[in-house]
């Protein structure tokens, strides 16, 4: 793809095909930059099996980027953390995740707004 750096906006829901992206980009040494929340942590996949009426869906195996890692069972640690906005729409560039997107990309930093928002969590 020739990308030198792809920004990935997450929250805690953000699971397994979308951390297999990021993981397959790091591969291949893009910078993937991950901006909000750590991901969920899912590197394994299954189909289900059904068995006499019941469906089970055992790990059949757990994906590898080209360096072979796949170790993110508890997810993709962020970049920049950032919290959830919920206060403005989204494709707003004001909207907290996708501002602290943006200014990672033009600045090569976390925001300091976005910083301020993370320490005022519950």
């Amino acid at each position: 793809l020739g990308l030198p750096r792809v920004t990935v906006i997450t929250t805690s829901s953000t699971c397994s095909a979308s951390e297999a992206i990021i993981n397959g980009l790091r591969g291949v040494d893009v910078d993937v930059r991950v901006i909000g929340d750590t991901t969920c942590g899912k590197p394994y996949g299954f189909t289900a099996k059904d068995n006499c009426g019941i469906s089970y869906f055992p790990i059949e195996f757990k994906g590898v980027n080209a360096k072979g890692y796949g170790d993110y069972a508890d997810g993709f640690t962020p970049t920049c953390p950032v919290s959830d906005d919920f206060s403005h729409a989204l494709g707003d560039t004001n909207e907290g995740m996708l501002a602290a997107a943006l200014y990672n990309q033009q600045n090569d930093a976390c925001s300091l707004a976005a910083a301020q928002a993370v320490r005022q969590l519950p």
